[in-house]
């Protein structure tokens, strides 16, 4: 995952993939700036291994990728009909 690929993480996505409640990650985000010194806060404050947090991310980021790639499928083959 690159810088910019996690610049664009949303903290909803992190309190997705941490089960934490949103307002926790807003607190802790605040004034921090998304780059791979915060990637290794995050992984400390999860007690996670920044390595599995990384896989993690990337997993996420991926699954929604395809997700919206299905979903522009769809929509094209919608528009067509």
């Amino acid at each position: 995952m690159t810088i910019d690929e996690f610049q664009g993480l949303s903290l909803a996505t992190l309190a997705g993939l941490t089960r934490k409640p949103l307002s926790n990650w807003s607190r802790w985000a605040k004034g921090r700036k998304m780059n791979s010194q915060t990637l290794l806060e995050c992984a400390e404050k999860l007690s996670m291994n920044p390595d599995d947090l990384f896989r993690a991310l990337k997993m996420r980021t991926s699954k929604q990728t395809d997700i919206a790639e299905h979903l522009d499928k769809n929509n094209e083959t919608q528009d067509r009909s």
